[in-house]
């Protein structure tokens, strides 16, 4: 039989109030009466009723990270590093998988509008700009942050990384290292691709740096020796490579990319990486969460956060 808050004031000789105020540590009652409350609860085996707990209290110290799989560094790690902070600070988290569908986005949406979070940490999809429910959440004043990329005309809190800055620092180290020549491959498919493309170009433009924007078709100028190949992830500079073999021939090749490189340079002369600070987005990301949960008048504001690259790493060739 499932023991109750009324079994444990009973057994206490107190009333229900008097038991559920102890069990919260409530100051207005006597330090002793509270110990002995506590003391018959772990005794007698007594659970809260969370459910109960969360209609009394509005709460339920619970917050939603909405991400779409745990493939990437910045789902994993970030994901990681809010789970941490929020435990710390005594929230739950629970994770929740979109899998780039957004029918399962919408669905978590119209969860977290029925309350059983406190707040929600989300990754959106490539296709959650073309959804309304977040926003319609958002506008009923649920707390939620935007983690990587905001949402257009959705008025909350975005966490991203100064990709701007991040792919004008890969492409100046392309050009220190020696290229006289720059090939730009970024697909310009979400705010983010579309502010690293623009970062890359206003820095060429900027420095007199000959470049080309991938479109398919590139085509080098005579005279160039040392080719740079920026682009956000690995598997797409290689794929202009694998589709341009005689380059390996023809040119020195460097690239610049972002996170991550597997393995060495090889068969390209050396690279670049750009490597975000995911676990201090997700940082700042909990800690204007939990601002927007403590204070409601923040809430309904459109707010841009750019976290600083935390650096750019060499990778070279070893062959010793």
């Amino acid at each position: 039989m499932r023991i109750t808050l009324k079994d444990i004031a009973k057994a206490c000789g107190v009333d229900v109030s008097t038991a559920s105020r102890a069990l919260r540590d409530d100051p207005l009652v006597k330090e002793a009466t509270r110990e002995k409350v506590k003391q018959t609860a772990k005794q007698m085996g007594y659970r809260p009723n969370l459910a109960a707990r969360s209609l009394q209290t509005g709460t339920t110290n619970t917050v939603w990270l909405i991400v779409s799989s745990l493939d990437s560094k910045l789902e994993t790690v970030a994901g990681e590093s809010a789970s941490l902070m929020l435990s710390e600070l005594k929230y739950d988290t629970l994770v929740a998988l979109h899998h780039q569908d957004q029918r399962t986005v919408k669905r978590m949406i119209g969860r977290l509008s029925q309350g059983v979070a406190d707040g929600a940490i989300l990754i959106p999809s490539q296709h959650t700009p073309g959804d309304t429910s977040v926003k319609q959440l958002v506008e009923s004043g649920f707390p939620l942050v935007l983690l990587d990329r905001s949402i257009p005309d959705v008025p909350t809190v975005t966490v991203t990384t100064q990709n701007a800055k991040g792919m004008a620092a890969l492409c100046e180290s392309c050009v220190t290292a020696g290229c006289d020549f720059l090939v730009i491959h970024v697909d310009d498919i979400n705010e983010v691709t579309h502010t690293r493309l623009q970062g890359a170009i206003k820095w060429c433009k900027a420095n007199n740096v000959n470049f080309v924007v991938d479109d398919g078709a590139i085509q080098i100028p005579e005279g160039v020796k040392e080719i740079g190949i920026v682009s956000n992830a690995h598997f797409e500079v290689m794929k202009i490579v694998r589709d341009n073999p005689q380059w390996l021939k023809d040119y020195t090749i460097r690239f610049g990319v972002f996170d991550g490189w597997p393995g060495a340079p090889y068969p390209l002369a050396e690279g670049f990486v750009c490597k975000q600070d995911f676990p201090a987005m997700a940082q700042r990301a909990v800690e204007e969460l939990i601002e927007l949960i403590s204070n409601p008048d923040q809430r309904g504001q459109r707010k841009m956060i750019r976290i600083p690259i935390r650096e750019i790493q060499h990778r070279r060739n070893d062959f010793s």
